[in-house]
């Protein structure tokens, strides 16, 4: 695939619909979380009141965690800035990768409020990338694993 294809736009105005589902999946095929292992990304949505900012307790009653796991909270931009970096060494494959991630990461930021990051695990670390929709009781977003021993 060539480069251009991941160019991100924001061609949406307030008056058209938005199918976060559809448009996030199209950023997230073939994206990879790199660890020992490299796991795929997924959307994923929940309900839950969007008055405030989403907690890590929330989450893990909607994910049906147990309370003990270990949990870290992390800003978007901690974990999005590594995987866009340009570095020097970079095959044209890599680049291709973090552009995608600058284009997941500036798609999800155009269409998602108070963007969070938690990790919840030890060992095979899920990790969900949560944001408010706008103008909804509803949290979007993608998640991954990372494998780590």
């Amino acid at each position: 695939m060539e480069e251009s294809e991941y160019i991100f736009e924001n061609n949406t105005t307030s008056s058209e619909s938005v199918d976060l589902k559809v448009d996030i999946a199209a950023f997230l095929e073939g994206l990879f979380y790199l660890s020992e292992s490299d796991e795929p990304f997924e959307y994923i949505e929940i309900d839950l009141p969007t008055e405030t900012s989403l907690l890590v307790r929330d989450l893990m009653i909607v994910l049906q965690k147990q309370k003990d796991e270990v949990t870290e909270e992390l800003s978007f931009e901690e974990f999005m800035d590594p995987l866009c970096e340009m570095l020097d060494w970079y095959g044209d494959e890599e680049k291709i990768m973090a552009n995608r991630f600058l284009n997941l990461k500036n798609y999800l930021l155009t269409q998602l409020n108070d963007i969070q990051v938690f990790r919840i695990g030890e060992g095979r670390v899920e990790i969900y990338v949560m944001g408010k929709v706008a103008a909804c009781t509803k949290w979007a977003g993608v998640k991954t694993v990372s494998i780590e021993t």
